[in-house]
């Protein structure tokens, strides 16, 4: 069956409105609470790194979900936020959820017919769910041009050599194919940070190879090392391991 995003996403998060819905559905609900706080966490070192005060901030989240990032940018004190979520039954649950915020249901690789402009764009795990490549540019270009100058656009990719399809759902892409279109907005990138290291995968999955019965009894064991796992990510993450990382890049 042909992966249909809109479909999709509103099945899934109308059957799990938590963070393994919004998350990573291979894990369980314990795991990925570890798996979102290893995304503040690194998150939170790309903002000192750059001196960069959310206070006050104009900020889109892109592909709210369950609305984690929105209560996260609320608690740092960002100003108006803005969401833009494609499934309709989330939209209306984020709007009763957060009525400060103003949450639009819509598609980002569409057209965006608001002018508003933004300091802050966040886009944690989105763009690689897009995965008919002029959908993605599209969707990129999209948010470039909301940024306002001296806006920062952050996304996570695993930034691979090559495009990769690890499932029907998802496409990570090259650096290559982000640099092309944020060199054409005049956007520079500041840096790239490793979000996971041990955790995500890297040691059970690889542990389990393709034996999937070997993968479910693995998944207790996993459970009971995810704060061990988030301890040492903490620690040091090599940039070559093939995982998600953060981009943060600036419009001029």
């Amino acid at each position: 069956m042909k992966y249909e995003p809109t479909e999709f996403w509103g099945q899934r998060l109308t059957r799990d409105w938590s963070l393994r819905g919004v998350g990573h559905a291979s894990y369980s609900e314990y795991y990925n609470r570890y798996l979102y706080r290893a995304k503040v966490r690194a998150l939170g070192r790309t903002l000192r790194q750059h001196r960069i005060a959310i206070a006050g901030k104009g900020v889109l989240d892109v592909g709210a979900g369950i609305g984690f990032w929105l209560r996260w940018y609320q608690a740092a004190g960002a100003g108006q936020i803005t969401a833009i979520e494609l499934s309709k039954a989330a939209t209306n649950r984020l709007r009763a959820e957060f009525p400060s915020a103003r949450v639009r249901c819509g598609d980002v690789a569409e057209e965006w017919f608001w002018p508003d402009r933004f300091d802050l764009i966040n886009a944690f795990d989105v763009l690689y769910h897009i995965v008919e490549r002029s959908r993605f540019l599209n969707a990129l270009k999209q948010m470039t041009r909301h940024l306002e100058p001296g806006g920062y656009l952050i996304v996570t990719d695993v930034f691979p050599p090559y495009e990769v399809h690890p499932g029907e759902h998802v496409c990570f892409r090259a650096l290559d194919d982000y640099r092309g279109v944020l060199d054409a907005a005049a956007c520079s990138i500041l840096s790239i940070r490793p979000v996971y290291g041990l955790m995500n995968g890297v040691v059970f999955d690889r542990l389990a190879g393709p034996r999937k019965r070997w993968r479910k009894m693995l998944r207790g064991l996993e459970n009971v090392a995810a704060p061990l796992l988030y301890a040492l990510d903490g620690v040091w993450i090599p940039m070559s391991l093939p995982n998600t990382k953060l981009l943060i890049a600036r419009r001029s």
